[in-house]
């Protein structure tokens, strides 16, 4: 469940030009039609599209196009095609191909994937469906503009919500047309089946994280008899009830930024580090909670795409996705020591710029897809009371981050969309996974946006699964190269599992 401010840490900007959109076809063509990348596409990444159906239950209906980027693989020894997904929803497909490319020239021996990885695979990143490159959401930015208030516990505040996300999500169904309802899960998986064909691939082999493992586990429940080398890292578990999914990730976000405290109390690389980070974070929040922070580089620059000021909504939205690495370089946006350096700047000189929401300035704005996304594959807030009690019970089992997550955001943002929820939360078919072929479901004990407990619920879905834990904090694992690491590459290359439920230190 990355957000939109870790993509941009990927340092690779959507390319607008030469966008796929719908067509109407009434023949489905599964090949793929190999094209010249845009000009800003590393070498030797080649690029695709390829039609496929709007509405798979209409095959002589509309198509759209999807994006495809390939990097065959570098050594003789091929084993097959690697597809990989980083999360979101709403996150590009194309994206880790040209990084890895762009990090190779670069001479970086382990950059997406490892060194030893990229060896014997052919890599594939498709953008998803509305994403990216493969015909994305497009809305109206200006109905963005004006902050939405999502922390509401009040019926007065809830109409003004709905209005708000009614009138948004129609914007989006006025410019991308029918295609804003087909862009849930199952139509993604049933997109990738189609290209696994087009590449004559008789296995789907898979290295999915976050929302990218709810990806992968669906895909085996569909295509069992296809599944190939499948990891689910950072487990998103699609079953659960609402409550329970809110609930859950309120408290793993709580329990990471715990962590956090501890470090910063241990480590002298905090900002924070001899102070009481605890109370200084909570006063933090209560003070942009009586009033917003002002973030003067958001005001002095409006192209900058963020906003004026930062409520406590924000700091805490915000807080969340910058937990997700924690042996980062300083450098990093993603690291703990520059957290503690982005608290310290709001706390000491009121400057919260880097904590600021995001504006959205481009019609398709990652922001759009990710929620067209999410509105499709989870429930949405019915009342007022609804989110009053979520927010009641959240401040209790989570006092600091008082239960902002993206759960109660899809929630609350999701109440008064115009596109029907089509693919619920449900249980996946046992019958039908336990024909799967072995995959991995990794997760960090501490993980600020997937819970430990949607990876032992997954693993309970999947029966030829076995799960690897990693004892430490961040978001995902195989990025680490680390033992974790290493255990999923040993799997890819020789097909071997670890023994279940093994925990490695990194």
């Amino acid at each position: 469940m990355i957000r939109q401010k870790l993509q941009a840490i990927l340092g690779l900007a959507t390319v607008a030009a030469g966008l796929p959109t719908a067509t109407d076809s009434k023949s489905n063509s599964s090949a793929i039609e190999w094209i010249p990348c845009p000009s800003d596409v590393p070498k030797p990444v080649e690029c695709g599209q390829i039609a496929v159906p709007m509405d798979y239950r209409l095959r002589s209906g509309p198509t759209i196009n999807l994006a495809v980027y390939r990097l065959k693989a570098n050594g003789t020894d091929r084993l097959g095609s690697l597809f990989l997904n980083p999360g979101g929803p709403g996150g590009s497909g194309t994206r880790p191909i040209a990084l890895q490319a762009q990090r190779e020239q670069k001479g970086i021996r382990d950059a997406v994937v490892s060194y030893e990885v990229r060896q014997r695979y052919d890599l594939i990143g498709p953008d998803p469906r509305g994403i990216g490159l493969s015909t994305p959401i497009q809305c109206d930015p200006a109905t963005q503009q004006n902050r939405t208030n999502y922390y509401v516990s009040d019926e007065a505040g809830f109409q003004e919500l709905v209005r708000r996300n009614k009138e948004f999500g129609e914007s989006c169904a006025n410019l991308s047309g029918p295609a804003l309802g087909f862009v849930d899960t199952i139509s993604v998986v049933q997109d990738l089946d189609l290209i696994r064909r087009a590449l004559g691939e008789k296995k789907f082999d898979y290295l999915g994280f976050s929302y990218g493992t709810q990806i992968g586990a669906q895909y085996a429940e569909r295509f069992p008899e296809h599944t190939g080398r499948m990891v689910l890292d950072g487990a998103l578990d699609h079953s659960g009830d609402s409550h329970t999914m809110f609930l859950t990730e309120a408290v793993t976000y709580e329990s990471t930024l715990n962590q956090f405290f501890d470090w910063c109390n241990t480590t002298s690389e905090c900002a924070f580090h001899g102070r009481d980070l605890p109370t200084i974070f909570d006063d933090l929040v209560d003070r942009a909670e009586r009033e917003p922070l002002p973030a003067p580089e958001c005001k002095a620059d409006p192209t900058k795409g963020c906003r004026a000021d930062v409520t406590s909504y924000d700091i805490l939205r915000n807080v969340q996705p910058l937990l997700t690495r924690v042996n980062a370089t300083a450098s990093s946006a993603q690291s703990w020591a520059m957290l503690s350096q982005i608290l310290k700047l709001a706390v000491d000189d009121n400057n919260g710029t880097a904590l600021a929401a995001s504006v959205p300035t481009a019609k398709t704005d990652f922001f759009f897809s990710e929620r067209a996304v999410e509105c499709q594959d989870w429930p949405r807030a019915d009342s007022a009371g609804f989110l009053a009690r979520r927010i009641i019970a959240a401040r209790a089992l989570a006092p600091h981050t008082r239960g902002v997550s993206q759960s109660f955001e899809i929630e609350a943002g999701c109440a008064g969309w115009p596109a029907k929820m089509t693919n619920p939360p449900a249980r996946l078919d046992v019958k039908k996974t336990k024909k799967a072929s072995p995959m991995l479901v990794v997760n960090a004990f501490h993980d600020p946006e997937t819970s430990i407990a949607w990876a032992l619920g997954l693993r309970e879905q999947l029966p030829t699964s076995v799960s690897l834990f990693r004892d430490g904090s961040g978001h995902t694992s195989y990025g680490l190269f680390g033992e974790t690491s290493k255990a999923i590459d040993k799997f890819l290359l020789e097909g071997k599992t670890p023994k279940d439920g093994v925990v490695y230190d990194s």
